[in-house]
């Protein structure tokens, strides 16, 4: 099994080298014209989804001749995300310029900055300007700027509008909704809901995933996962929080067994196809609808924020991606242009209206005309002000790595909670590998 997980690994960075050494091959030979060598080639590696591959040839487009961004794709459907982390630290490892600028999630930031160029001096006035307040903090390590934002997620809750309408005091309802229903009150809607489809759908895999609820959920008790490099785990709120999302599978049953095995794509698939309630997501579902054909033609979805517990605040996770510019770019400059390109309005309009993303350009939200047009943008201005980050620490995912094993372990009962907590925390501490 582990001679196995080594040998795919190793696979895989010879994929990702060879799909970049061919990139690098085909856009450099492809012209003989005189004027062809004038032009600075940028390799951005990224998921390179149809909102990206816009916004790349708006750039090139705009750069005509001067400078030119390729796109080198590693698709979601192949590379898991700890995957694509681990491809791309090994790949910046070899010290190869061939890459110029990468997509980190952000919780990686602390992970990749010894490989990026320090962006303080070229963007610092810009971002704390521009850039929308919260998101700062995830592009900063060591107080050092190493990372721009690229777009910034955020978890949400959607409806079907249409089937709380045949309940008894919809609009009451709704009203709750809107403005965060409590857990409680969440509980005892389900109990009136009597299981006719799949109450609340959420991803409660091995993955990060489901760290984010966790981390959602432990924050509105106050607490993180990490704090001063301490694993804060075996709090008597981290075991609460734990029993509850156990409690919603088995206790109180308004989330069906499936949820174990769920991440994002599943989970948008049984909510769509079995007629689901409610269903905790990200704002690209909106996008992700459209692709369903046998869609009910009754279903309205609804956005709303999370629940929250009863007396205490409501908390959002962030979700979102940064990049960086590698230490080992000849092409620094020109990787410049292009993420003030990013920051632009135009740019990040195209990956909202396109993509489902959020901006993360202060001036989209106060442009009053263009949110006349997006009045979602409203909802999420007053979201993202609940937002809350997932810990940054240069080893995080290989902790969350092992918590989420935990966490899943205890959701499916094969521990119990406070077992579960504290193998993860003695497995974390003894920096131990887990070949799942």
């Amino acid at each position: 099994m582990k001679s196995e997980k080594i040998a795919y690994v190793i696979a895989s960075i010879i994929v990702i080298t060879l799909i970049i050494l061919l990139s690098f091959i085909l856009t450099t030979s492809f012209s003989n014209q005189n004027d062809y060598d004038s032009v600075k080639k940028i390799y951005f590696v990224d998921n390179i989804s149809n909102a990206q591959q816009r916004v790349i040839n708006r750039f090139n487009e705009l750069n005509k001749g001067k400078i030119e961004v390729v796109g080198i794709n590693i698709p979601f459907e192949k590379f898991s995300t700890n995957e694509r982390k681990e491809l791309l630290a090994r790949f910046l490892r070899s010290k190869s310029d061939l890459i110029d600028i990468i997509s980190i999630d952000q919780i990686w930031t602390a992970r990749f900055a010894k490989w990026a160029v320090p962006l303080n001096n070229q963007f610092e006035k810009l971002i704390k300007n521009e850039i929308i307040n919260p998101v700062l903090s995830s592009c900063i390590y060591d107080s050092n700027l190493v990372a721009m934002p690229f777009y910034v997620d955020i978890s949400v809750m959607y409806y079907r509008e249409d089937l709380i309408d045949n309940l008894e005091n919809p609009n009451q309802i709704k009203y709750k909704l809107k403005n965060s229903i409590t857990w409680e009150d969440f509980i005892d809607l389900a109990k009136k809901y009597d299981n006719k489809t799949p109450f609340f759908t959420f991803t409660a895999a091995d993955y990060e995933g489901l760290i984010c609820i966790y981390t959602e959920l432990l924050s509105m008790y106050g607490k993180s996962l990490i704090v001063d490099d301490s694993l804060t785990i075996n709090s008597p709120e981290a075991e609460k929080t734990l029993q509850f999302l156990v409690d919603l599978i088995h206790k109180y049953k308004i989330s069906p067994l499936d949820v174990l095995s769920f991440k994002e794509n599943r989970s948008y698939d049984f909510y769509v196809n079995n007629n689901g309630l409610f269903l905790r997501a990200w704002p690209g579902f909106d996008s992700e609808i459209k692709k369903y054909k046998n869609i009910d033609s009754n279903a309205i979805f609804v956005k709303v924020p999370n629940p929250h517990f009863q007396g205490k605040p409501l908390k959002s996770i962030f979700g979102g991606w940064n990049l960086i510019i590698s230490k080992y770019s000849k092409r620094i400059p020109e990787s410049e242009k292009f993420l003030e390109y990013i920051l632009s309005n135009e740019a990040q309009k195209i990956m909202y209206e396109e993509g489902k993303v959020l901006p993360v350009n202060k001036d989209i939200y106060n442009d009053s005309l263009y949110v006349k047009l997006h009045p979602d943008l409203l909802f999420y201005k007053e979201l993202i002000k609940n937002g809350v980050f997932r810990s940054h620490h240069p080893n995080y995912t290989h902790i969350t790595d092992l918590l989420s094993y935990y966490l899943n372990m205890a959701l499916e009962q094969r521990m119990t909670v406070k077992e579960a907590l504290t193998r993860a925390k003695r497995k974390i501490s003894t920096k131990s590998i887990l070949i799942k």
